[in-house]
């Protein structure tokens, strides 16, 4: 990011959580308004483009209550029809964001999938995805779609996410809400256990949808972060090997020096950056997550150091150069330690 660290590195989005827009009502024509107390959004986006940067604005499915009745831009058609039409609402809020300079939109509340955390949310919104994802596509703007969170994987709701939306949560949020670190092992180990249930059921085909495990909170030590340096480098290894979001979730002005080296070696952006290629390149993380503390929903007890042995069959690899399909590698690991093996032909 500009003017920290990061200034030189790959992580260019600027990401505006909950709160930067008017909280009860749109503007005359039912559109997502911003807040004028806390940002100007297209001056902050001339501002973050002139640095290089992209801007990401966090929205929640459709539109507010209060104004229901009003009239859809350049249209005749009232916000709260049941006909059809009323999708014209998505073009004429994206087609704002798309003037405003917005780059990528996190929609949140997704159902089904989305806790309602005590809100009335209704049980089938992934028609809002399929709507933005048209009314990006006609705007003119290139704008990624990231939705959340903990989405239905069923095939018929993956079938849409993936079809409609460049990322999905697969798990929950993972920061320590209410207290003084960042995130806890028990809630990474849950995310991690989430990503590779997703990865399972990928209906027998290439997976068409990046996954979102959530921000990245490798960059601060254990007073800020609540991880170990083990942990943190265990965080970044997987968000790596999954080629999950990269969004920094750390404090930036007390980044440590173990944080800058994490979140900057070129080896490792490189492969995320990369993945797969024609030549059979892959990457491969193993890892001892040490005894599910709650969360994790793995129900192992072992503690300690343990061997983990992944064979050829295991990362699904065939061919002449292997010496036999059932041979790999094996490593010892301390709990919550792990390692990122580049894999190339032999």
């Amino acid at each position: 990011m500009s003017q920290t660290p990061l200034d030189e590195s790959d992580y260019v989005h600027c990401s505006l959580d909950s709160g930067w827009s008017v909280g009860a009502n749109g503007d005359d024509f039912g559109r997502i308004i911003y807040d004028t107390n806390n940002f100007d959004i297209p001056s902050l986006a001339y501002h973050v483009h002139d640095e290089g940067l992209l801007l990401v604005v966090y929205l929640v499915p459709g539109a507010f209550i209060a104004d229901e009745g009003k009239t859809i831009l350049d249209t005749n058609i009232m916000i709260g029809s049941i006909e059809p039409v009323v999708q014209q609402w998505h073009p004429s809020v994206v087609d704002q964001f798309a003037s405003g300079g917005v780059d990528l939109i996190k929609l949140d509340f997704v159902t089904p999938g989305s806790h309602t955390n005590n809100a009335n949310l209704p049980a089938n919104l992934s028609g809002e995805v399929i709507a933005y994802h048209n009314a990006i596509a006609q705007s003119g703007r290139s704008i990624r779609l990231d939705i959340s969170w903990k989405l239905d994987r069923s095939q018929a709701f993956f079938d849409i996410w993936e079809s409609s939306a460049d990322s999905m949560q697969s798990d929950q949020d993972i920061y320590n809400a209410g207290e003084c670190t960042f995130v806890a092992w028990d809630f990474l180990q849950r995310a991690i256990e989430n990503y590779l249930f997703t990865m399972v059921i990928q209906y027998n085909r290439m997976l068409a949808i990046y996954l979102d495990m959530d921000s990245l909170f490798v960059g601060n030590e254990a007073d800020f972060s609540g991880m170990t340096v083990a942990e943190r480098q265990t965080m970044m290894r997987h968000w790596v090997g999954a080629a999950a979001n990269l969004i920094v979730g750390s404090d930036l002005t007390h980044l440590d020096a173990l944080g800058l080296d994490v979140l900057t070696r070129a080896d490792q952006i490189q492969a995320w950056d990369a993945g797969p290629d024609s030549s059979v390149y892959a990457v491969a993380v193993l890892a001892n997550y040490g005894p599910d503390q709650g969360q994790g929903g793995f129900g192992t007890v072992f503690e300690g150091a343990q061997t983990v042995t992944v064979s050829s069959d295991d990362l699904d690899i065939t061919g002449t150069d292997l010496r036999s399909p059932s041979e790999g590698f094996s490593i010892e690991l301390e709990e919550a330690e792990s390692v990122l093996y580049r894999l190339t032909p032999a």
